[in-house]
């Protein structure tokens, strides 16, 4: 819309819908357009075309995720294993949320008398409220029309995006054992963060998906709303559903008390030679046995894991080095991402506030890219890439992010202002998802009227893999993305 800047070549094998003069600064293809009549035209300053139908079959995120699967898993080891390599590898954590459920919250659960605190014997385990939500959402699907004569639902009458959201809550009921990532300035002469990886109960992802849901339903225009899983609009009250619901149980757990499971601490670099220290009482969590000192590896920067990511504790991240963060279910940002280079260029003394707490200008893009830094963040879900609440009016997210069933969003758009002013969200990298959209913001004719106007900057060192030395990015090696940019040009 009017106010958002694309600065990097677009690819939609899907409809691109521009509202007033949006400028885009390179090349734009998509599957069809729409401009909202009545409110001028979007600016392609490169020109743009249409994609044939054999262009949209040649390139799609399930390929693109199938790639990137069989990639990350020839670049990670279990925490046991580690040491044994002697070319960099990754840290797998795909074990630690089998051990969480097992060892600690087997029989835990959520109890909706008693403030929703998490408590051994309590009412909602996350098999409950997965049960809970799919009952739900049949309840809707019948009321709706998409339940067919023995009881199923009729998905192919629905759109993907539904059954992906409806597939997204699950995944994130069921990741609600979370992981939360931090970085933090390295040791002294150190060139890369000290990585804390802690371990909570954080419900805030599923809460986003079930918002996500809900918000494509009321999209797409359905007759009822999911009434059921979610705050009722006004003036529609269904009594025989509430009892409560998933989002009540969900939105009434206190936030997490986080746990220290573990540390990264680079020697220099990453990649590079590191040591993983482990925190006292989770030699079990992380498949290891009692009395495990510190291990040393050649660590690649690849983090993977199974549980819902939490990434930040919403203090500003300064990422210095090169990183890969990579979870089958959903993330959410919590805080400013910043490349350590782009924070010397601007704020590492006095300017800082100006870094922070003011809009970035084509100007500072221009240094940023001008810049030899070498720092690089993925941050890659199987579902969605949220923004917490708590975000700040001029949101800095400098990490490429791919969102491979979801899509990268801002669940409070429709609330957030700051002193009853928008705001501006700069991603720097690249970005693919499965399913955009207005989510950032909501407006009245061409106005922005809550959340954010996006600055979105192409990182161009992606077409060279950023940098080859990376494990992990989809970029890499000539695969997917790389590709996908290519045909742009």
């Amino acid at each position: 819309m009017t106010g958002d800047t694309v600065d990097g070549p677009v690819r939609t094998n899907g409809t691109l819908v521009t509202l007033g003069t949006p400028d885009f600064k390179s090349y734009v293809q998509y599957g069809d357009i729409y401009k909202v009549p009545g409110y001028g035209n979007p600016n392609f300053e490169s020109g743009s075309a249409q994609l044939s139908q054999s262009d949209i079959n040649s390139m799609n995120m399930s390929m693109i995720a199938s790639q990137y699967s069989k990639q990350i898993n020839t670049a990670i080891a279990s925490p046991s294993n580690i040491s044994n390599y002697s070319t960099p590898v990754g840290l797998d954590l795909s074990g630690v949320y089998n051990n969480l459920v097992n060892q600690l919250w087997k029989d835990y659960g959520f109890s909706y008398s008693n403030n929703y605190k998490w408590k051994s014997g309590g009412s909602y385990t996350l098999s409950t409220l997965v049960k809970m939500f799919k009952n739900d959402f049949h309840s809707w699907a019948s009321d709706s029309g998409y339940i067919d004569q023995n009881g199923n639902i009729l998905w192919n009458k629905l759109p993907s995006v539904i059954y992906n959201d409806y597939n997204n809550v699950i995944s994130a009921i069921y990741g609600i054992p979370s992981l939360q990532v931090t970085f933090s300035p390295g040791n002294s002469g150190s060139n890369a963060n000290t990585i804390t990886i802690s371990y909570g109960i954080d419900t805030s992802n599923a809460i986003s998906a079930i918002d996500h849901l809900r918000t494509d339903v009321n999209m797409y225009s359905y007759k009822y709303n999911l009434y059921s899983i979610g705050p009722y609009l006004s003036g529609n009250y269904y009594p025989n559903y509430y009892n409560p619901n998933v989002y009540d149980v969900l939105v009434g757990y206190a936030n997490p008390q986080w746990q220290k499971l573990l540390q990264i601490n680079p020697a220099n670099s990453v990649p590079g030679n590191s040591t993983l220290t482990i925190e006292s009482g989770s030699n079990q969590l992380l498949g290891l046995s009692n009395g495990s000192g510190p291990i040393t590896f050649n660590f690649n920067g690849v983090i993977k894991t199974t549980s819902d990511l939490v990434i930040g504790d919403g203090t500003d991240q300064i990422v210095s080095g090169k990183y890969t963060l990579y979870t089958t279910s959903s993330s959410i940002i919590n805080g400013n991402i910043i490349y350590n280079y782009a924070n010397q260029l601007f704020g590492a003394n006095s300017s800082k506030n100006n870094w922070t707490n003011s809009p970035v200008s084509t100007s500072q893009v221009a240094q940023i890219r001008l810049a030899t830094g070498t720092d690089a963040l993925n941050i890659v879900s199987n579902y969605d890439i949220a923004l917490s609440n708590n975000m700040p009016q001029y949101a800095k997210i400098m990490a490429s992010l791919y969102a491979f069933n979801g899509t990268f969003w801002y669940p409070n758009y429709a609330n957030a202002q700051w002193n009853r002013n928008t705001g501006q969200l700069f991603e720097f990298g690249s970005m693919a998802q499965y399913e955009g959209g207005q989510l950032f913001g909501t407006y009245s004719g061409n106005s922005l009227i809550t959340g954010y106007h996006l600055y979105y900057a192409f990182d161009w060192r992606n077409l060279s893999g950023m940098p080859s030395n990376m494990y992990g990015t989809p970029s890499a090696q000539g695969k997917a993305l790389l590709l996908a940019v290519r045909t742009t040009f």
